[in-house]
């Protein structure tokens, strides 16, 4: 006699393999099988794009007040933001300074590293630190 059936468990559901932690109760498992796409297409869907940071500024940027940094590379600008106070970060010249230092280090187009490096000269200016 099964044990389950005593308790009044029900039975285990069947293991779909290695996907059965994908499945939660009711999505899948059981008798179902899951469908089958493509591994190129299951690939692609999750992608998250490429980013790189070590694409130098367009320009040096050397702070005249506040911290005294020098802002060589993407990543230099990105981790400068970053470790802003978040009521800073928030301010509408650092979140779009933000974005286009992503956009550049995503596409790495000389256009779009000007743009951010024109735009962390802006912010760094309403800051008074250029």
């Amino acid at each position: 006699m099964d044990v389950r059936t005593v308790n009044n468990l029900p039975p285990p559901r069947p293991m779909m393999g290695q996907y059965a932690a994908f499945f939660p109760a009711g999505l899948g498992g059981g008798a179902q099988t899951p469908r089958k796409t493509s591994a190129r297409a299951v690939h692609n869907a999750r992608m998250t794009p490429e980013y790189d940071f070590k694409l130098a500024l367009a320009r040096v940027i050397e702070l005249t007040g506040g911290p005294g940094v020098e802002l060589v590379t993407l990543g230099d600008a990105a981790r400068f933001v970053g470790q802003m106070k978040p009521f800073r970060q928030a301010r509408p010249h650092w979140d779009f300074a933000g974005e286009l230092l992503l956009k550049a280090a995503e596409t790495r187009e000389e256009e779009d590293i000007e743009a951010a490096t024109a735009q962390m000269e802006r912010a760094l200016r309403v800051e008074g630190w250029l």
